[in-house]
């Protein structure tokens, strides 16, 4: 729905985990929409194909997406289960290419109907987003026994001084929801505030979460979260005549929310980024893995290196190596996966539709 929380946690998201295809940004060193617009990308159709100790196996799964002209994602077809995708997304933009509306639609073919073009679907939610200030935005659910949409969140966007506030209202009763804060840091970092508010928690405040990113050149060089701890004690050392809230109150909430506001804090990196001289991602790096990329003279990705570090003293272990192969328009055509132990993995193939 329309909550600010799968925003803040895609910020944390850490390296590609095993077993996921890249980002197109990462494969092609180029921002993704017009990339594929200026290939004139259509749809883009993934197979994947299993191994298993060396031996094609007989699973396959499929991701389909489809292309607007701009290089926007549209529609994609996802949760592949059994033979057919479960979920559909359809996404719409505004002309500045901010995603304004997306409806979600659930498999309601019979399980034996694995078609992907005669499956029916029956609508499942869908949200307005308010992507400037002063604009309101909602999120719907489908009521399956008045087949019509029923009104399940209210939102608003403002901004005041440096900091964009977005405040989403739970209906009927309009007695719980949500706050989120970005504003600018120390240290050129973005902050990034989210709590929930009202009767969705005891006491009307949940424990706030305060995540940044940090940027150089439009580049993403690390991500993770924020710890305010050791400045709430230096806050009530400094003013003795405040009274210490019992952890976990409202009120000790409250003023942990005071002073974070208005402090650096701890941060706690969950990914950093690696880059070349031209912006290339040369290392993706999380807490316990980490990926490097091997490129060739056009910056495209040929091979990828998956490591698993549980110990920052030990020597990192290897995990699956990828080795991508091209179109003559420089375009994907498969990827094979090696594991580090039971050989080839899988092999993903790219198939394209063009306008």
């Amino acid at each position: 729905m329309l909550s600010y929380l799968p925003t803040l946690l895609g910020l944390l998201a850490v390296a590609t985990g095993p077993d996921e295809p890249l980002k197109p940004f990462d494969i092609y060193s180029q921002e993704e929409a017009a990339f594929f617009s200026r290939h004139r990308v259509r749809e883009i159709v993934v197979l994947r194909q299993g191994y298993y100790d060396g031996h094609q196996g007989t699973r396959r799964t499929l991701s389909v997406q489809q292309f607007d002209r701009r290089g926007r994602v549209t529609k994609e077809w996802k949760h592949p289960s059994e033979g057919r995708f479960l979920t559909l997304e359809e996404s719409t933009y505004d002309a500045a290419g901010r995603l304004t509306d997306r409806t979600t639609y659930n498999n309601a073919s019979p399980a034996a109907d694995t078609s992907r073009l005669g499956t029916a679907w029956q609508p499942a939610s869908r949200a307005h987003y308010p992507v400037a200030n002063g604009q309101t935005g909602y999120g719907d659910q489908w009521n399956r026994h008045t087949n019509s949409w029923q009104r399940a969140e209210a939102s608003r966007r403002w901004s005041s001084h440096d900091t964009t506030y977005v405040q989403i209202t739970r209906l009927p009763d309009a007695t719980s929801g949500s706050l989120a804060r970005t504003y600018p840091a120390p240290g050129e970092r973005t902050r990034f505030d989210y709590m929930l508010t009202g009767n969705w928690v005891i006491g009307g405040l949940t424990e706030p979460q305060y995540a940044y990113t940090r940027q150089e050149q439009g580049r993403q060089m690390e991500a993770g979260v924020l710890h305010f701890e050791d400045d709430l004690r230096a806050y009530l050392a400094q003013h003795p005549q405040a009274s210490q809230p019992e952890a976990g109150t409202e009120a000790y909430y409250h003023l942990l929310d005071q002073v974070a506001r208005h402090a650096a804090g701890r941060p706690e990196p969950s990914s950093t980024r690696t880059y070349d001289a031209q912006g290339r991602l040369l290392k993706d790096a999380a807490k316990y893995f980490f990926t490097t990329y091997q490129r060739n003279d056009q910056g495209r990705v040929q091979s990828t290196q998956e490591y698993i570090q549980n110990v920052l003293t030990a020597p990192p272990v290897p995990q699956d190596h990828t080795v991508f192969g091209y179109l003559p328009n420089g375009l994907v055509d498969h990827e094979e996966v090696t594991g580090a132990t039971l050989g080839l993995e899988a092999i993903r193939y790219y198939r394209y539709r063009y306008y």
